[in-house]
C-alpha cells in the first residue's frame, strides 16, 4: 500500500468489516479520554496553573469534580444517542 488513497481504501474496509469494530474501538477511545483526564486532574491538583484553562473549568463544574465523576457522567455514556445532546451542551456551556 504506497499510495494514500490504498492506505485510505484498505482502513475503510476494516471497520466496516464488522460492528463490533466500531464497538471496541470505541471503548479504546473512551479508555485513552480516562488516561489523559486522570492525568491532567493530577496535574490539576498540584497547580490550577499548570493546566489548560478547559481543564479547570470542566473539573470545577458540579457533575465533574472528579474522574470518576467524569466517567459516570460524561464519558460511560458515549454513544448513547441520549449522550450526545449533553455533551453539545457542555461543549457550548
Amino acid at each position: 500500500m504506497k499510495t494514500v488513497a490504498e492506505r485510505e481504501q484498505y482502513l475503510t474496509s476494516l471497520l466496516n468489516h464488522s460492528p463490533e469494530i466500531d464497538l471496541k474501538l470505541l471503548e479504546a477511545v473512551k479508555a485513552l479520554m480516562m488516561i489523559k483526564a486522570i492525568e491532567l486532574y493530577d496535574q490539576f491538583c498540584v497547580s490550577r496553573f499548570s493546566v489548560p484553562t478547559f481543564v479547570w473549568l470542566m473539573f470545577s463544574r458540579y457533575m465533574t469534580i472528579d474522574p470518576e465523576m467524569l466517567l459516570h457522567n460524561w464519558i460511560n455514556p458515549l454513544g448513547d444517542s441520549t449522550c450526545l445532546q449533553k455533551v453539545r451542551v457542555f461543549v457550548i456551556l
